[in-house]
């Protein structure tokens, strides 16, 4: 994909709600919530930069697109279009691809922790996965759809996804509301997260003071109480590690009747830049490469006594 290519898709992507978007407005994406679809969608979210990961996806499409073909027989063909919902024209989709029929063809990479953790939960993929093709195939209209995923880079296997309509009809429901709601209102969903509240609210404004409610009182009380025994719990922790690594020594480890339990390691030994001597002897040239960064928020208690 060039930088042409990756322009329009990013430009598509803010006309309406995709497949990859699904996931987050219904709570089941670990990796993105609904604040992060809106800001997208609003063009204040930073683009992502094109990675490994990314580029490996792309060309990982074709190669169980391939394998989906000699295991099954049936043909997949590549969707060079947008697909729009034929009532709702801001629900869109980017499909990977399109198995004759026609029906939805989705390719994944994945890794054996995400695989145990979503077998173990009862799903037969990720949860935001399966939004996604619920979303395509209601995009569509088409009456079924296969996932094909690769393990680690070495086991592959694809997974039969027929329509869901009860799914699919809360779903839409949820991202119609998102969009008419939210994306068209300028006003953004609730946050799920202190991650989205920041996102919403990077800086401060140093002269608003906000009265606490009493539910907040009672909030920043427990959070003291709780902040108080988290500090008891280092304490104990600090104690403990200091009589184990007084016990080892010099010894790089500690085994139990053949099981290791411990391990303290050198690192090697790495290079630092002085920044300051750097500065300090090369003030001119050190002014050409200085970048200032957005400052961050910092939460702080009060009424301690080491406020």
């Amino acid at each position: 994909m060039d930088e042409d290519e990756r322009k329009q898709l990013v430009d598509e992507r803010q006309t309406g709600i995709g497949g990859s978007d699904a996931g987050a407005l219904l709570g089941l994406n670990p990796y993105k919530t609904a604040v992060d679809v809106w800001r997208e969608k609003k063009g204040l979210a930073e683009p992502v930069p094109d990675n490994p990961r990314m580029k490996a996806g792309r060309i990982m499409e074709g190669v169980l697109a391939d394998w989906y073909q000699q295991e099954t027989g049936e043909k997949v063909y590549r969707v060079n279009k947008m697909l729009v919902h034929n009532m709702c024209p801001y629900i869109i989709g980017h499909l990977d691809r399109r198995v004759a029929g026609p029906k939805v063809f989705e390719a994944k990479l994945t890794g054996r922790s995400i695989l145990r953790k979503w077998k173990s939960d009862g799903w037969t993929m990720p949860p935001w996965w399966y939004a996604q093709v619920q979303h395509y195939i209601a995009v569509s209209g088409w009456q079924s759809a296969v996932v094909a995923y690769c393990l680690d880079g070495s086991e592959y296997e694809y997974v039969p996804v027929q329509p869901d309509y009860t799914f699919i009809d809360a779903m839409l429901k949820i991202e119609i509301t998102f969009w008419t709601s939210n994306v068209l209102t300028n006003i953004p969903p609730e946050p799920v997260n202190a991650d989205d509240v920041l996102k919403l609210f990077p800086r401060s404004n140093a002269d608003k003071v906000v009265n606490a409610t009493a539910e907040i009182a009672q909030i920043v009380g427990q959070l003291r109480e709780t902040e108080k025994r988290i500090k008891e719990l280092e304490g104990n922790a600090e104690m403990l590690r200091y009589e184990v690594k007084k016990f080892m020594a010099d010894a790089d480890a500690v085994e139990y009747y053949g099981h290791r339990m411990v391990t303290w390691r050198s690192a090697e030994d790495s290079e630092r830049f002085d920044t300051k001597r750097f500065r300090q002897e090369h003030p001119d040239l050190a002014a050409k490469y200085i970048k200032t960064s957005p400052s961050s928020r910092r939460f702080i208690l009060k009424g301690e006594e080491n406020e």
